[in-house]
């Protein structure tokens, strides 16, 4: 379609609305980013939205909500196709956009539709062991034994936990004695246990930049040295 043909119609249409007495409606802002479902780690939290240009538009008026109830801020006037802006708290959030003319050829757009985002906190994933499996009895002395557990995405690193029984073997009322616990940035840790009498373990991922919580505890393995 030609500049000239387009120009017709949009003077045929302005035309029209005027006679009317009824300003036409701006188009809806095609939001730009963040997409819709983003996900943003906790610090900083800054939002940089982004939405293309409205024809005939002259600004823009922004509303972001925020928390389960969607509470909203005030909503922001801008010329521009683009916003920075601080958000509130490690919740969930969405935004829209809607299009203005000041020179009063057009009326306001409706509301884009809204686009959600989200600063809440993720909890790392549950590491899971690998070795020793649980169960498994141990006869070489001197005792040394390694752990080895899977890597967890976005871990920087693993506290390990190693218990000792107090007893050769193991009963309802037996007695663990913490003998180790310790951060390590390796997927693997090893030591000399201390007797021949069972033993556990378990692993949980950290992440030291505070952009993740730290993941639930692993399920305890338990080990048995026999001398």
């Amino acid at each position: 379609m030609s500049d000239r043909i387009v120009n017709k119609i949009t003077i045929s249409g302005l035309r029209v609305a005027r006679e009317s007495g009824r300003p036409s409606p701006l188009p809806v802002p095609e939001l730009l980013s963040p997409i819709n479902g983003k996900q943003f780690p906790p610090y900083p939290r800054i939002l940089n939205l982004s939405w293309k240009a409205v024809p005939g538009a002259t600004g823009y008026i922004v509303n972001i909500q925020f928390g389960k109830n969607w509470l909203s801020k005030p909503p922001i006037n801008v010329t521009s196709t683009f916003l920075t802006t601080d958000f509130p708290a490690n919740v969930p959030g969405r935004w829209c956009v809607s299009a203005v003319d000041n020179t009063g050829l057009y009326s306001p757009s409706p509301n884009s539709q809204w686009s959600n985002f989200d600063f809440t906190v993720q909890i790392l994933e549950t590491p899971k062991l690998i070795s020793p499996i649980n169960g498994q009895t141990f006869s070489n002395y001197p005792r040394t034994t390694t752990l080895t557990w899977q890597p967890v995405a976005n871990a920087t690193g693993y506290v390990v936990t190693v218990d000792a029984c107090q007893d050769r073997q193991i009963t309802s009322t037996s007695i663990w004695q913490n003998t180790r616990k310790l951060i390590v940035q390796a997927t693997s840790y090893t030591f000399d246990f201390i007797g021949a009498q069972p033993g556990r373990w378990c692993v949980f991922a950290i992440d030291s930049t505070n952009n993740h919580q730290q993941s639930a505890v692993s399920p305890l393995n338990i080990f048995i040295y026999t001398v």
